[in-house]
């Protein structure tokens, strides 16, 4: 059992990896940052956004945002009579400092990891990263300065850039640094959204950097509409554009969900769970969800402005209405409408123009 009943295995998982490996699965539920600068071998890092821990409220969540490689969420799945590769024996759950899984609490990573696999487990319990540490050196791996994983850590990269839509792709400054995988993918502009300039790129592509930090106190979201005016430019030329900060993990993400909720209507949630589909370890920092949340309060409420638009204009029309309606009141409502039809013929915009008059 894990989270729900069962007894810890205390240091069973240990004694397994040792026996063998190659049936323990090792699920990481440190952050990110944590898990690069040492880790298990073989272990694999739980990135579970705080969209999807809020939605969660401690309960399970689908297997995929726990397990997201599909052939170990495989062997989780199968029998223990199956073909090699074999199911696994035992799972062990590592947060930073645990000793006991009966301390985690409720909506806690790995206390959502536990609930979320007990019922495929044969064997669970959590543990402590540094506890583990201390009694298994020989299992963890130190990382290598932090700057040379960010860049260059497989795990991040996942092979290469994913396709957000047809003429969108993100990923992270490695890809962006490849010119295999730009030129198999047609891509023709970059977006930098990071604190580095890719200085040799800004003559070969349409290119584009938004400095921004990986930190709290970032403003990202003063970027959007410069961002998706940037991507939809790429578009309507018929180009491809690969948007990517340092690892593809949080600002990247981040405009690419913007430009989703933006063009495509997308709730905040929904933005979040299509782009976590196609790139499994995205994890935009908790300012820049809030962020996205205000971002995504602020287009429902034009859309829903605009979605009485026009029943306002037939009434302009039928002269039924009998109130002074300014010109700059008009204006205000074309650029309104200008910042939300990037994907459509500005019908709204053509009509508010034809009405640029006092009707009384």
């Amino acid at each position: 059992g894990g989270g729900g009943g069962g007894s810890s295995i205390s240091l069973a998982g240990g004694q397994l990896l040792r026996k063998d490996p190659a049936l323990c699965l090792v699920l990481d539920c440190r952050p990110y940052l944590s898990y690069s600068a040492s880790c298990l071998r073989g272990s694999l890092n739980v990135n579970l956004n705080s969209v999807v821990i809020r939605r969660s409220h401690g309960r399970p969540v689908p297997l995929h945002f726990v397990v997201p490689d599909e052939t170990a969420r495989g062997r989780l799945l199968e029998d223990g009579d199956a073909a090699p590769p074999r199911t696994w024996t035992a799972v062990v759950v590592l947060d930073q400092n645990t000793r006991h899984w009966r301390k985690l609490k409720k909506e806690s990573t790995a206390q959502i990891v536990l609930n979320t696999l007990s019922a495929s487990l044969p064997e669970a319990g959590a543990r402590g990263y540094e506890t583990f540490y201390s009694q298994y050196p020989e299992f963890c791996i130190d990382a290598k300065p932090l700057k040379s994983i960010m860049i260059y850590s497989s795990f991040i990269f996942q092979g290469g850039p994913v396709e957000i839509l047809p003429f969108l792709y993100l990923g992270s400054a490695y890809h962006a640094s490849k010119c295999e995988f730009l030129a198999n993918l047609n891509i023709t502009a970059l977006l930098n959204v990071s604190r580095k300039s890719s200085e040799p790129f800004t003559n070969q592509f349409c290119y584009k950097w938004i400095p921004v930090e990986d930190s709290h106190t970032a403003d990202i979201s003063s970027h959007f509409q410069e961002a998706i005016e940037f991507i939809d430019c790429t578009r309507r030329a018929g180009g491809k554009i690969l948007v990517h900060c340092e690892a593809g993990i949080s600002r990247s993400p981040t405009i690419c969900m913007a430009y989703l909720m933006k063009t495509r209507k997308f709730r905040l949630e929904e933005a979040f769970d299509y782009i976590k589909q196609r790139r499994s370890l995205i994890s935009p920092n908790f300012s820049f969800m809030g962020q996205l949340l205000q971002y995504e309060s602020e287009i429902l409420s034009l859309w829903q402005k605009l979605e009485c638009l026009p029943f306002f204009l037939s009434f302009v029309g039928s002269k039924k209405c009998h109130n002074l309606l300014y010109v700059s009141e008009l204006e205000s409502w074309k650029n309104k409408c200008l910042s939300l039809c990037t994907n459509q013929p500005p019908l709204f915009c053509w009509c508010i123009t034809q009405f640029k008059v006092k009707i009384t």
